[in-house]
């Protein structure tokens, strides 16, 4: 492990006291990732994606045996080329042929591991250079500034495990105050919210389902939102409930999409649901089930290519995401960037089967406010074709009238009120690592 991995993950082991100190003297800023990071950063502005893209394609005919065996001989000098050339591949695709995905010279390489959230089936194994976090943090900084923080302290609440005793960590060089996220009593709220208060934290990092739950135990607790003014989102997908949660508490709410093969970054500005990509990060493709580029209003899969990674290229790979495209924007320091309505998951996982086999995607679910409003938790649940049932967690407004509403909504969306079902549920169904999922497939073929 590198010392910059070991002192982002591995220095809340330290006693609070001491790290503490050390976050009340780490004046550094973003030079405590040391002088690698400023070298990438001061390059920044004269990275050209595509031909960064060319580079990548170039080098992995020449050194990474799937490439070199499919393609070598083949001429890819522009975009055009590398579209019509290259084709797409998935997941399924690289676990068949994973060592051929591996360069040639790996020997040569620093380099770390990591897998998939297996969120749509077996984790995938990756290798990335041990250095990656300078693009990651490099890029993730530029996201977050969209939302004034700079290097201001956190509070975090994602997969993090504490002992029973421990209240709180701080990581002091990410700056960051850690907190359990396995822990949902009252009690231990209240130890949460008088923590953030103390330290005056402005900023929330948490999963959407996460900061969620958190703030309306805070609600129901009569504590407000303290210090906070905005929530960093990320990992998960945002439901329409969860916007307007966030907004009805005034919060600002920071949105950020990527994913463990570290091919695409986007984020929202200006606290609206469209995402903008990040093109000096990753390479983006939105693509048609044709594997055509959609147009303007059209959904498409996001597909993404290395820019960075030798270890283990990837080009063309299909993410198993949606998004509606929106189009072109040239952004000041970032580049032309592609505009994403907000997207829709794990594709293979949010499709709806219906009784005459039509698959809808989750998006055709989309609920008005004031029914949302109505409500403490939503999910839906497929464990048979055709057939639908929504869980539901009430609030002390929602009344008959709610449930005559959904049922009548959703029979539209099925075909037919004998295909919906509602549950009311005192929670929701959460993976094993804390992360939450709106739509739960048990269809084997989904």
């Amino acid at each position: 492990m590198s010392l910059a991995d070991y002192l982002k993950t591995k220095s809340t082991r330290f006693p609070n006291w001491v790290n503490y100190l050390i976050l009340k003297i780490n004046c550094l800023g973003e030079y405590i990732y040391g002088p690698s990071y400023q070298k990438f950063k001061r390059s920044s502005e004269t990275i050209i994606p595509e031909d960064r893209l060319l580079e990548m394609v170039d080098y992995a005919i020449k050194h990474v045996p799937y490439y070199r065996q499919r393609y070598s001989g083949c001429s890819i000098n522009s975009i055009r080329d590398f579209k019509a050339i290259i084709k797409p591949i998935d997941k399924d695709e690289v676990m068949e042929h994973w060592d051929e995905f591996i360069t040639d010279e790996i020997s040569s390489f620093a380099y770390v591991s990591g897998t998939t959230g297996g969120t749509s089936g077996k984790p995938l194994k990756l290798l990335f250079p041990q250095n990656r976090y300078i693009v990651e943090e490099f890029f993730s900084r530029q996201a977050r500034a969209w939302t004034g923080r700079k290097f201001n302290l956190r509070a975090t609440i994602r997969n993090n495990k504490l002992s029973n005793n421990q209240a709180y960590a701080i990581n002091p060089f990410t700056r960051e105050i850690v907190f359990d996220a396995f822990r949902g009593t009252d009690e231990y709220t209240r130890t949460i919210h008088a923590t953030i208060v103390k330290f005056k934290v402005r900023f929330l990092f948490a999963y959407p389902s996460g900061a969620h739950e958190f703030l309306k135990r805070c609600v129901d607790l009569g504590l407000g939102v303290g210090t906070l003014e905005c929530c960093l989102l990320s990992s998960e997908g945002i439901t329409n409930e969860q916007w307007i949660f966030f907004r009805k508490l005034g919060l600002q709410v920071s949105i950020t999409y990527g994913h463990s093969e570290k091919l695409i970054l986007a984020a929202n500005r200006d606290n609206s649901e469209e995402l903008y990509s990040f093109p000096k990060y990753g390479y983006l493709e939105l693509l048609s089930d044709d594997g055509e580029d959609v147009k303007i209003g059209e959904v498409g899969e996001m597909v993404g290519s290395t820019l960075y990674n030798r270890c283990m290229p990837l080009l063309r790979y299909k993410t198993g995401d949606k998004a509606e495209y929106q189009g072109l924007r040239y952004i000041e320091g970032i580049g032309t960037s592609t505009i994403l309505s907000r997207i829709y998951g794990r594709w293979n996982m949010s499709l709806v089967v219906r009784h005459d086999g039509v698959r809808l995607p989750m998006s055709a679910i989309n609920l008005h406010s004031a029914f949302l409003e109505k409500v403490r938790g939503l999910q839906y649940i497929q464990e048979k074709e055709g057939e639908l049932i929504a869980t539901v967690i009430k609030s002390e407004e929602y009344n008959q009238q709610d449930e005559e509403f959904i049922k009548s909504f959703l029979a539209n969306v099925m075909d037919g009120e004998e295909y919906v079902s509602i549950r009311y549920v005192d929670k929701l169904i959460y993976q094993p690592n804390g992360k939450f999922i709106q739509f739960v497939s048990k269809l084997d073929h989904c």
